[in-house]
């Protein structure tokens, strides 16, 4: 029950500490992506999906660099924005950022799901 209670609360939290936490959240949960999204090229069984990324992906460094620095400038400016502002865009800054959060976290568990499966697909293929 305490940690529905602390969730509800990091949900709802739109000062700038709480939007700095999701900024950084999702900037984990985006490393996280390509170097799962990488391996799982890598083993042969599964291709990447996001159109844009499709080419990125066919260099290893590039798809680090891209997708490390990229969304760290991003993530970065938003907090410089954000920083000084009133509560009405800290917490309109707080609803926009659950959409990536929530976006993240989702491709996070698919891309464990599968690297969990392709023992599975190497033993029955």
């Amino acid at each position: 029950m305490k940690e529905a209670s602390q969730m509800k609360n990091f949900i709802r939290n739109y000062n700038l500490n709480g939007v700095k936490k999701k900024l950084i959240i999702i900037y984990i949960l985006n490393v996280i992506d390509i170097v799962f999204t990488i391996a799982l090229i890598k083993s042969g069984w599964f291709a990447e999906a996001n159109g844009f990324m499709q080419r990125l992906v066919q260099s290893t460094l590039m798809s680090y660099v891209v997708k490390i620095t990229i969304p760290a400038t991003i993530l970065f400016y938003i907090y410089m924005r954000v920083k000084n502002s009133d509560k009405k865009t800290l917490k309109m800054t707080n609803v926009g950022l659950l959409i990536p959060l929530i976006m993240y976290i989702g491709v996070d568990v698919l891309h464990v799901m599968y690297i969990i499966a392709i023992p599975i697909f190497d033993y029955l293929y």
